[in-house]
């Protein structure tokens, strides 16, 4: 394809494969080529070669994200098939294997982008979906706990208001009994 763009007057163009399994690996590791074609400044009509480039997509992912980044799967696909990473807290990238394994509670979190987007040559989708490291163990948050302490703090603030101000109201009205009282004795 690279070759009929090429031949088509498309200069700045590189193409991206699907997921592919290089030969030097022992473990199962998704990998990309990336192709980029080759011209000589003088001539630059002239194709003369190409440069591949390999990504394996563990390797970018551990370069491409903060390193105290841990606690989230990285769900890659190519339109066809799809791999699970996870970013660990040892710092380290791993492979969870093939598919979309990430942990179905973490829906409304995803994050997503897409690369080599280029039409009619394969583009990679990359979906961040939060685990359970990513959030601490030390806090249970639920809605229902923050509603109901939210509506024991307004009850109390309530009847604080309403004890200052019927003190307010008891004091005064006490006040005015007293002076009524003063007048009545010294009219007597």
């Amino acid at each position: 394809k690279v070759i009929d763009a090429w031949n088509d007057g498309i200069r700045n163009l590189s193409a991206v494969t699907p997921f592919i399994q290089l030969m030097q690996d022992k473990t199962s590791r998704p990998a990309s080529l990336m192709v980029y074609p080759i011209a000589p400044i003088e001539q630059p009509n002239e194709l003369v070669g190409f440069i591949r480039i390999v990504h394996n997509w563990d390797m970018m992912l551990a370069q491409a994200v903060p390193v105290n980044a841990c606690g989230i799967d990285v769900v890659v696909g190519d339109g066809n098939h799809q791999f699970t990473f996870t970013l660990t807290s040892s710092k380290s990238v791993e492979t969870k294997g093939p598919g979309d394994l990430h942990d179905i509670r973490y829906d409304s979190y995803r994050n997503s982008f897409s690369t080599f987007e280029n039409p009619g040559y394969s583009s990679y989708v990359v979906d961040f979906y939060p685990n359970e490291e990513f959030f601490p163990d030390d806090v249970e948050w639920h809605p229902l706990y923050g509603a109901m302490a939210m509506a024991v703090f307004v009850i109390l603030v309530s009847c604080l208001v309403w004890a200052y101000f019927n003190n307010n109201y008891l004091q005064r009205q006490l006040q005015f009994k007293q002076e009524a009282l003063d007048s009545k004795r010294s009219f007597v």
